[in-house]
């Protein structure tokens, strides 16, 4: 529930991931930007698989091998609070999965990166304003 508290941190929220998503909406669509290839359809659908590999096989590969050596060990990879916290980063895949398909649509859409990140600032603004105990 956003209450008037959350409402008012929401645009210091905003700002803040307005910028994060701009840079990584230009490295991003950087990688990505190649000739169209196909119809719109396709050539969206490639983009956005591609860059949701890109963005989120870096995490997948850390949560495999972290649950990987621990279940084969039996101890943590990391210990103290870094293997803590690596318990909950498969969390994070869909947000960037999430974000990946609003920004490689943002872009496809507009040939620009602000739509995208736009978006994705006020999205991902308005969850952690509401859903972060402030």
């Amino acid at each position: 529930l956003l209450t008037p508290s959350r409402a008012l941190i929401f645009p210091l929220f905003w700002a803040v991931f307005l910028i994060y998503f701009l840079i990584d909406s230009m490295w991003l669509m950087g990688i990505l930007r190649t000739g169209s290839q196909g119809n719109w359809k396709i050539a969206q659908t490639k983009w956005t698989l591609k860059a949701m590999f890109i963005k989120c096989i870096l995490y997948l590969i850390v949560i495999a091998v972290d649950y990987g050596v621990g279940l084969a060990t039996g101890r943590p990879l990391f210990p103290g609070l870094l293997g803590f916290s690596l318990l909950f980063l498969y969390a994070f895949v869909p947000y960037f999965a999430t974000s990946t398909v609003i920004t490689a649509w943002g872009y496809r859409v507009t040939g620009h990166h602000y739509l995208g990140a736009m978006l994705n600032g006020l999205l991902f603004a308005w969850v952690l304003a509401a859903a972060l105990p402030l």
